[in-house]
């Protein structure tokens, strides 16, 4: 058995070395000196095989850490991109998980168990438990911390199911410690221990591997399915265009008939009928919808089924909108603009036919987002209604949309004003520049 504790020695040695040159080399990334795949890997292998020689050559520890900290500095100096001082930070950061990740599972283990440091540290069953426990452990921590260096995210999930391997780990090798650490095994007993301990870690790492492409795929579905839906959207956006291309067309092709006949009736001086003809040529034929397309479908919806309700109410609907739609503010957005919209037409109809506008802009400008949108008014508002009561006939739904607003607005930390200007109502939104509008 002497000889298969010594074999772990070695392995874990050489383990820690392969970590470090491979840690560095996903954290900071590969440079163009060096293009040919098998040629790279042949030089990271030396790398590998030199530290970990070098690590079984002292059992100083200070003397290690400093082999391990230089051997990964020349490697990423020679292989890999970044700068110095990004070089000499990830080698340091490596070298102070590797000393964590020991202590943490090594503390873990002595106050589950009530075994002594002196055990661990010598060559046992306990020590070999310890090598194997601190390779998953020490791999987890290496994981994130490279994936927060490269500014990834960490989804929950994946911690929650290194949590769950490591408790599961923690728990079969303390127990098999116990089991052990008395010294009345005989070789063959501890060799089918050591079998049965390896075989568990095994099924752990395994289903722990199977949860997290499981979690993978599904998160790939949700996305497939997102894109679906904005393929789906933008379709529909791309025949509402050409519909508006084709009877852009046909107006095109009328409009010299419609000039005809109004030629011919101002010349015949039949002015009530040339009038008459402009009004049913202007209500009827040249009404258009606007269309509008940005990069978040909730918006698309929104804004253009609030233009068709305008064009039926006979409201001038004019919407400018700049930029790229941030996907965590647009629904916020959505809620703000359908609410709003939603006042500002049940204001216009009660205005003179001819005079119904509503005007939406949104734009971001020095790191902040404004939303402004207007509706004419005939008369002041705010002198007959201060207060901004509603006139619907359901009271106990009073204000709810504007409420809802103000409350997303102040949940961003931004400013909501309401106002009147050169005959307009005017409502104003200003969010900070935490979040991107359109």
């Amino acid at each position: 058995m002497e000889f298969i504790y010594k074999l772990a020695e070695y392995i874990a040695n050489y383990l820690d070395a392969a970590y470090g040159i491979l840690f560095v080399t996903f954290t900071l990334g590969r440079n163009t000196r060096i293009t040919n795949n098998k040629i790279f890997a042949a030089i990271t292998i030396v790398f590998i095989a030199v530290l970990g020689y070098l690590q079984d050559s002292t059992t100083d520890s200070v003397i290690q850490d400093s082999i391990i900290f230089t051997i990964c500095f020349l490697f990423s100096i020679f292989l890999l991109n970044r700068s110095i001082s990004r070089k000499i930070f990830v080698s340091l950061i490596f070298l102070i998980l590797l000393t964590f990740s020991n202590m943490f599972v090594t503390y873990s283990i002595v106050s589950i168990t009530q075994i002594s440091i002196e055990q661990l540290c010598s060559l046992g069953v306990p020590r070999l438990f310890l090598l194997l426990l601190h390779k998953i452990v020490f791999f987890i921590f290496l994981f994130i911390a490279s994936t927060l260096l490269r500014k990834q995210s960490i989804t929950y999930q994946f911690c929650l199911i290194a949590a769950f391997l490591f408790a599961g780990i923690l728990f079969s090798c303390s127990v098999l410690i116990n089991i052990t650490k008395t010294g009345n095994l005989t070789i063959s007993q501890e060799t089918q221990l050591l079998i049965v301990t390896i075989g568990i870690c095994a099924i752990g790492v395994a289903v722990t591997i199977c949860v997290y492409q499981m979690n993978l795929q599904h998160q790939k579905e949700l996305e497939n399915t997102k894109l679906l839906s904005r393929l789906q959207e933008e379709e529909v956006m791309l025949n509402r265009i050409t519909e508006l291309y084709d009877n852009n067309r046909i107006l095109q092709h009328d409009l010299t008939r419609h000039f005809s006949i109004l030629q011919g009736l101002l010349e015949q001086n039949h002015l009530a009928e040339a009038k008459s003809y402009i009004t049913d040529v202007t209500q009827k034929q040249l009404s258009h919808t606007t269309y509008v397309y940005t990069s978040s479908n909730i918006l698309n919806h929104v804004l253009n089924e609030k233009s068709e309700q305008c064009k039926k109410l006979n409201i001038m609907y004019y919407v400018n909108i700049s930029g790229t739609i941030d996907t965590s503010l647009e629904l916020n957005l959505g809620i703000i603009l359908s609410n709003l919209l939603d006042n500002a037409i049940e204001a216009e109809c009660r205005q003179n036919t001819d005079n119904r506008k509503i005007l939406l802009q949104l734009q971001q400008n020095k790191g902040m987002c404004y939303i402004t949108i207007k509706n004419y008014i005939e008369t002041s508002v705010l002198a007959t209604n201060p207060s901004l009561l509603t006139n619907k006939t359901d009271k106990k739904q009073h204000g709810l949309g504007v409420k809802s607003v103000r409350k997303i607005v102040q949940s961003l930390d931004g400013i909501y004003q309401q106002y009147e200007m050169d005959s307009y109502f005017v409502t104003t939104i200003i969010l900070p520049d935490s979040t991107k509008c359109a």
